[in-house]
């Protein structure tokens, strides 16, 4: 085990989220990935979601609409644009506010790492990662040699006292030479509302949810053949940036994946499958004052199917690699009157996203070099049923609104051509450098198409405006750039990167035209709101940046890591901003160790952010500061956590944490957020 490998070993085992690399000198077949980043899961993370874990990586951070609800963000771009992985199998969310993002579906008491790869992403990651990508690891089932079946079980209890949270979760698994199986059940609940610094309440932040599953894995001579099976049920959950809370959520997954090495190749199949259906209200959570008689609900169902298929040679220090990936995607969601049974209108109507997908990869390692090329080509094809409203019977504007969606061409189709080069070079012992180059391209998403009535529908952006969908956008083109550079020794590692990315028919909201097109979206929405809507246009942008890695040994007992990250969003065709952009901010970790007792310190400085985006009447943040402590020991049978997040009580809100959109509560709507206060919590962790 090389000094790096130590230090890598160290960080991993304290309390808090720990950084690593891939370590310079291991024994390799074919290449291996400077870029690579993990970030991997501590005994004592306490969190219903992994997102305050992705937030470690240099570059990365969360939108979050609520308790539940963590859309990733990475060098400012969020949401379908950055790909997000779990186990290799890529998330569709059920509802079209993403109430359920794909790190929302983590089990974790299942959670082992999140991988990023700084820079240009590598095309065999996902079908579209113009954004970057995020690959969530679970643990896997554990390899047994003999013949009898030798059982583990792992059982974790948690509790914080703002908000009530409470967790209890188990896995057991067993296994031998030939059979291994896996069951969990995690469960978190929080029965009271969070309490910010000031002692305000966020209302609604309760929340409650489980998930159940089954793996079992058959191991064959030369790799195994595994089928697995999960359970999501989330009850009600606050969303207080969003206009709707969560009443339900029920998702099905499950699918079969193999791998086999023949010969000199090695392949690997996956085949998944996910149904959910989604119920969403604006009243049985929260107080709507003066509009309380305007009772909302909606009901979001929607399946698919999605598969993948890989095989990878090693040869004379060179691999090769080919993929496809596809997925089949169905999207249903109505908005009724709980108070009028007439009251009905088709939000999204027999939406069909597909895409299809290959790939080809080529990469050589060399003692002081390596290369890296790929390409990847997909074809996306979309649709939309026709949609009605109760309504249009009598109202002139909305009867417009519905026979223009109907009547448009409403199946579009798109190709895209992603391709990346990458090089990395070693000139002397302690000192490297990365260089890589991409062109990558999005498909809009069926929000950005279809939203044909002036609603917040939106993906999450939470920015408090209505929007409506254009059926023609063009896809999204992205030229990247990334450049990097690492000094390392035993015990201290600097990784500073600087990135550009060009973005050509980037696809935001934009002002309505004024030639009278859409003058019936505007009254209709000037009416219901009192602003106009947004068009999702096609515009130009740009993102520039840098985000630094340090991790630092300095004694056998002390560590110190630390990520800072900068990214600067503008439009390219107006003087505007990009709208929810992270921050400057930079975090400190520095964690001591004593036999078997570790305590760590966590300090999180975050800038103010007035570069904000004028045609979203985004609001400026003020800057802050954040102190965690956290003290582990390792009992015989597990270990105990205890900490204190917020220590100072601070006061503060997250830029991109949204605005309140409740009505009659300590918080006055459309302030930003204000986020939590203290909170002192403790975790247990027993292994059997």
């Amino acid at each position: 085990m090389t000094s790096r490998t130590c230090l890598l070993a160290t960080l991993a085992a304290l309390p808090t989220a720990a950084l690593s690399a891939t370590p310079d000198h291991i024994e390799i077949i074919g290449t291996q990935d400077h870029n690579q980043i993990t970030v991997e899961l501590p005994t004592g993370y306490q969190q219903p979601d992994p997102g305050e874990l992705v937030k470690r990586l240099p570059g990365a951070n969360i939108n979050r609409n609520g308790p539940l609800t963590p859309i990733a963000q990475y060098r400012g771009l969020y949401g379908d644009r950055v790909a997000v992985t779990i186990d290799g199998v890529g998330v569709i969310g059920t509802g079209p506010n993403s109430m359920d993002s794909p790190l929302s579906y983590v089990p974790m008491i299942l959670l082992q790492d999140i991988e990023q790869h700084r820079g240009v992403t590598p095309v065999d990651t996902a079908i579209e990662s113009l954004g970057g990508a995020f690959a969530v690891n679970l643990r896997p089932i554990p390899a047994e040699i003999g013949e009898q079946f030798v059982t583990s079980a792992e059982v974790s209890l948690g509790y914080q006292d703002n908000g009530e949270q409470y967790r209890a979760a188990i896995v057991v698994e067993s296994g031998n030479r030939d059979h291994g199986v896996q069951l969990f059940y995690d469960w978190q609940q929080a029965t009271d509302h969070l309490e910010s610094g000031n002692g305000n309440s966020i209302e609604p932040t309760e929340f409650d949810k489980w998930v159940a599953g089954a793996k079992y894995q058959y191991n064959l001579q030369s790799g195994h053949i595994q089928v697995w099976g999960q359970r999501f049920d989330t009850g009600l959950s606050g969303t207080p940036a969003l206009p709707m809370d969560i009443l339900y959520i029920d998702t099905d997954r499950a699918g079969i994946t193999s791998q086999v090495d023949w010969r000199e190749w090695q392949a690997h199949m996956q085949l998944s499958y996910s149904d959910g259906e989604h119920l969403m209200d604006n009243f049985t959570m929260r107080n709507n004052g003066e509009l309380s008689g305007r009772m909302r609900q909606n009901l979001a169902n929607s399946d698919d199917w999605q598969w993948s298929a890989k095989a990878k040679r090693n040869l004379n220090n060179q691999t090769l690699e080919f993929g496809s990936n596809g997925l089949r995607a169905h999207h249903d969601a109505t908005i009724t009157d709980p108070t009028n049974a007439m009251f009905v209108i088709t939000n999204f109507n027999a939406i069909d996203d597909d895409k299809t997908s290959f790939y080809a990869s080529w990469s050589q390692a060399a003692p002081e070099h390596q290369l890296s090329a790929d390409v990847r080509a997909t074809y996306v094809a979309s649709d939309a049923g026709e949609v009605t409203h109760s309504m249009a019977g009598n109202s002139a504007m909305i009867a417009m609104l519905v026979d223009n969606f109907n009547n448009a061409k409403r199946d579009q189709d798109d190709w895209l051509i992603d391709t990346t080069l990458a090089g990395h070079w070693q000139p002397a012992a302690h000192w490297s450098y990365s260089l890589s180059l991409g062109h990558k391209q999005r498909a809009p998403s069926y929000q950005e198409r279809y939203l044909w009535f002036p609603l917040e529908a939106t993906a999450g952006l939470a920015d408090g405006r209505t929007y409506i969908g254009d059926p023609n956008l063009d896809a999204e083109r992205a030229w990247q750039l990334d450049i990097g550079g690492r000094w390392q020794s035993s015990s201290l590692q600097i990784e500073p990167h600087l990135f550009y990315q060009r973005i050509d028919d980037y696809i935001q909201g934009t002002p309505l035209p004024d030639d009278g097109s859409y003058a019936a979206a505007n009254m209709v929405a000037t009416m219901m709101t009192g602003n106009s809507p947004l068009l999702f246009s096609n515009v130009e942008a740009e993102l520039y940046g840098g985000d630094l890695l340090l991790s630092w040994q300095w004694h056998d007992s002390w560590t110190w890591t630390s990520t800072a990250s900068y990214v600067r969003g503008k439009r390219r065709d107006i003087d505007d901003n990009l709208y929810r952009v992270a921050p400057p901010n930079w975090r400190n970790q520095i964690s001591y160790q004593w036999y078997d007792w570790q305590v760590a310190a966590n300090w999180l400085l975050v800038a103010e952010q007035d570069k904000i985006s004028t045609t979203n009447s985004e609001q400026k943040t003020a800057g802050y500061g954040l102190v965690d402590l956290t003290l582990k020991t390792e009992l015989n049978v597990g270990a105990f956590h205890l900490g204190v997040n917020n220590v100072f009580d601070k006061q503060y809100a997250d830029h991109l944490g949204g605005y309140n959109r409740v009505m009659a509560t300590a918080q006055q709507t459309g302030e930003r957020l204000s986020q939590t206060g203290r909170a002192i919590w403790a975790k247990l962790t027993i292994v059997l």
